[in-house]
């Protein structure tokens, strides 16, 4: 359980966690890669959001890798430095700034060819590294940032991978998912608290970048 505590204008000043992180039994997790395997036939995109909480493991997600490329869906993950690994295979994965500097054990240099010795690394198709105000990379081009005035910047993360693996899903193989994400994140920060860009905000972002 997450408890957010905001101020009066709505900004989170703390947020308290209550959680185990214990992995899932077998059992559990033979479920769970099951349900999804169920699902896939009727999917473009597999979005894994990997926040080390025991959900996801090793086994579990290099299963629906494989399941999901194996039946050409396009698979997009949020992972950490411990675990962008362990989804070889996959399409996109992403890591945020901090994220990329602990998996590089150094600063970010050059975005693009820290993104391309990623990808190397890892054996994913495509690898994302996402540096808030100063924008995105890939390991073939960076896209800037969209300006907007800062209220929270929870769930920016989610959102962008999100926007990446839908545009990616939908057959842009260019910078249109990257543009896309940039202008959706942008959305998102610009509220209070966890927030998803609205029907119009969408419409808006995709005439923007088409």
């Amino acid at each position: 359980r997450k408890t957010r505590i905001v101020a009066q204008r709505g900004e989170q000043v703390l947020r308290i966690d209550e959680e185990s992180t214990e992995p899932l039994s077998e059992a559990l997790s033979e479920r769970l890669v099951e349900a999804v395997a169920e699902r896939l036939d009727r999917a473009s995109l597999l979005l894994l959001s990997d926040y080390r909480k025991g959900t996801l493991t090793e086994g579990s997600v290099a299963r629906l890798v494989t399941l999901a490329r194996e039946r050409g869906v396009v698979v997009a993950a949020n992972a950490k430095p411990e675990t962008a690994a362990w989804y070889r295979g996959a399409t996109i994965v992403s890591l945020n700034e901090p994220e990329t500097e602990g998996a590089l054990g150094r600063p970010i240099g050059d975005p693009v060819a820290d993104a391309l010795g990623l990808r190397d690394r890892t054996g994913t198709e495509s690898f994302l590294v996402t540096m808030g105000e100063r924008g995105m990379a890939t390991e073939r081009f960076r896209v800037p940032a969209v300006p907007v005035e800062l209220a929270d910047a929870a769930g920016a993360g989610d959102t962008t991978i999100a926007a990446v693996g839908a545009g990616l899903a939908a057959g842009f193989r260019d910078e249109t998912p990257y543009r896309f994400a940039a202008r959706a994140s942008a959305a998102v920060v610009g509220h209070h608290g966890v927030a998803v860009p609205t029907e119009a905000e969408m419409v808006a972002i995709f005439q923007g970048v088409s």
